[in-house]
């Protein structure tokens, strides 16, 4: 069971409507009123080069416009004034809704977990990543290759995967990129996060076995493994999924 520690305004912009509330419903029906066949046919990612998967990723595709729009940008360019303006476009921020007018939106680990991620799911647009080290809530409960695209731990699979992706039915890459903006949008909810919770709870009272604990013997010496042996789980990945997929049906 992971906290978010995320559900506070974005810190890449202030002024009015910066808060998670606003930029979850805005970003959301921004990307319904998009279509998918309509949005810039590249990938892209802005951020600090705060993670060597971030460096690595824009030492291999900076230069790759034709399939990319990647670019860093100063730790100081988070805080910025609204609206923002040409000089601060072309120093390589960009705005929230800017991201959704993009097919594929890339996620990277920063100094742990990268607070943007949940922004960047109400898009409606394919995300991809590479083999993160951090993951949270949202990261734990969607599904490799259906829900999110891991593209190795060095971007090694990133254009064979964008080629791929642009080489199917685009409308059928849409519909699967709603439907995990949907399930997000209702998982973020005040309810499908209180959900969440309660549905963890419940799963980890049901998939834990414990021991009675034995009389201590002081002429037994004893394992750690014997003190952890309080409890184990029995459940796997999929608790995770059907945990989301459950509280994103309630009413948002």
């Amino acid at each position: 069971m992971f906290p978010d520690p995320a559900f506070v305004d974005w810190n890449f912009i202030m002024g009015p409507g910066s808060d998670w509330h606003t930029l979850r419903s805005q970003l959301y029906h921004f990307g319904q009123q998009l279509p998918f066949q309509q949005r810039i046919p590249k990938f892209t990612f802005r951020g600090v080069n705060s993670s060597a998967a971030r460096v690595e990723l824009l030492n291999k595709f900076t230069a790759r416009t034709d399939i990319a729009d990647v670019r860093p940008f100063a730790w100081g360019m988070q805080v910025l004034p609204i609206p923002v303006s040409e000089h601060n476009r072309s120093a390589g921020y960009l705005a929230p809704e800017d991201s959704c007018r993009y097919k594929y939106i890339l996620y990277a680990d920063g100094w742990g977990v990268s607070f943007r991620l949940k922004y960047l799911l109400m898009c409606g647009s394919i995300l991809l990543t590479h083999d993160v080290k951090h993951k949270d809530i949202l990261l734990t409960a969607l599904k490799p290759n259906e829900d999110i695209y891991y593209v190795g731990p060095r971007w090694e699979r990133l254009e064979e995967t964008y080629r791929y992706l642009e080489s199917q039915d685009q409308a059928q890459l849409a519909a699967r990129a709603r439907a995990v903006t949907d399930k997000v949008y209702g998982f973020t909810s005040d309810h499908g996060l209180a959900c969440y919770i309660v549905e963890l709870l419940w799963q980890y009272k049901e998939s834990v076995q414990t021991w009675e604990v034995e009389k201590p013997n002081p002429e037994q010496e004893l394992s750690l493994d014997h003190f952890f042996k309080m409890a184990a789980p029995k459940r796997d990945q999929d608790s995770c999924y059907d945990a989301l997929a459950s509280c994103a049906q309630v009413p948002v």
